[in-house]
């Protein structure tokens, strides 16, 4: 076999599974959310390694009543940088923190929750920090909207 019928067999193999993978995802999800999205993250810069990252694909609005046809993330305009607990730092202690929070109509924290933390005192200090930060608001076919968003802090040390 040449070389070349080898380099087709193998790129077409490869194209298959994508595209077997694609459809078995999106065919055996679970509905409430797309097994994969292309969804941008929330437009913010962050120093020390830390940015914030939208976890859902899909928004959930926290009213009820709401039904959107569009819907568009909430955007972060002003936000504090956790401060790395020094604890924390001097044990190496790194990792990711995804808190889920409730962004308001009016743009601001108004739940957090813990998801997932590799230390408490990561945990506290990325609460405390995104406590603080302003949004402007999802919109709900252009109306503002209060929804569930979450965030993800990365604490690494550099």
């Amino acid at each position: 076999m040449s070389k070349t019928r080898i380099v087709l067999s193998v790129f077409v193999l490869c194209v298959s599974l994508a595209a077997v993978g694609a459809f078995g995802a999106n065919t055996f999800s679970n509905g409430s959310q797309p097994a994969f999205s292309t969804a941008p993250p929330p437009a913010a810069e962050q120093s020390e390694g830390e940015k914030p990252e939208n976890s859902d694909a899909k928004l959930k609005t926290v009213s009820s009543e709401s039904i959107c046809d569009e819907i568009t993330h909430p955007v972060v305009l002003e936000k504090i940088n956790p401060k790395y607990p020094p604890e924390a730092r001097e044990e190496k202690v790194m990792g990711m923190v995804t808190v889920e929070t409730v962004i308001t109509e009016e743009g601001v924290v108004e739940e957090t929750r813990v998801l997932k933390s590799p230390d408490d005192r990561l945990s506290a200090a990325a609460v405390e920090a995104i406590e603080q930060w302003k949004f402007e608001p999802a919109l709900c076919d252009g109306r503002p909207v209060g929804v569930y968003y979450n965030l993800t802090i990365k604490f690494r040390l550099q």
